[in-house]
């Protein structure tokens, strides 16, 4: 019995051995026109869970654990790329700028601006988000979905179901000195 129980514990170390060693580790540095790219986000193609960031040098490290011999690599204001690593254990990888991201203009409360020259938070709410939700009203449907909205349903009378919703606390949006509904604003 000994020697059964021995024979497979062995039997298993062997297989644990060639599974590490199938297990490969790929070194490189991650950089864009003015030099190394810190915090860039690289993964495998297959396995989006096994990844890694780059140091403050742009250097990384990652043990493959995929089949695809692909790494992806992400950054905010740069373009997604896809590296193959079949065969190397040493990559060097230059990012190109998204530029096209950068311009892009978003819509705010008080007007428009680019994403480039945007100072402030923002958020936003898709309208597949707001149908998802099962209530009638509006403000009912953004409650917890954006930060710093506070909704007040005063009334549970059935056809009341309006709430009064406060953006970033009470003294955010006076008009002549009192805060108004939003239904009672005019465009």
């Amino acid at each position: 019995m000994k020697k059964i129980f021995s024979t497979l514990l062995l039997i298993c170390m062997l297989v644990q051995l060639m599974a590490q060693d199938a297990r490969r580790t790929v070194r490189g540095t991650v950089r864009d026109a003015n030099g190394p790219v810190p915090g860039v986000t690289i993964f495998e193609k297959d396995v989006p869970s096994n990844g890694t960031t780059t140091t403050e040098t742009g250097s990384f490290q990652l043990s493959v654990r995929g089949k695809s011999n692909i790494l992806v690599f992400k950054f905010v204001g740069y373009l997604q790329q896809e590296v193959s690593i079949a065969g190397k254990s040493d990559i060097s990888v230059t990012l190109q700028q998204d530029v096209k991201g950068l311009e892009e203009v978003m819509v705010v409360g008080y007007g428009r601006t680019t994403k480039l020259s945007n100072t402030v938070a923002t958020s936003s709410v898709t309208g597949d988000e707001i149908r998802r939700v099962p209530t009638a009203s509006l403000q009912n449907a953004l409650v917890g979905k954006l930060p710093g909205f506070l909704a007040m349903q005063r009334s549970g009378q059935p056809g009341r179901d309006g709430a009064e919703f406060l953006i970033r606390g009470a003294s955010t949006f006076p008009i002549t000195g009192t805060l108004r509904r939003l239904s009672s604003w005019t465009t």
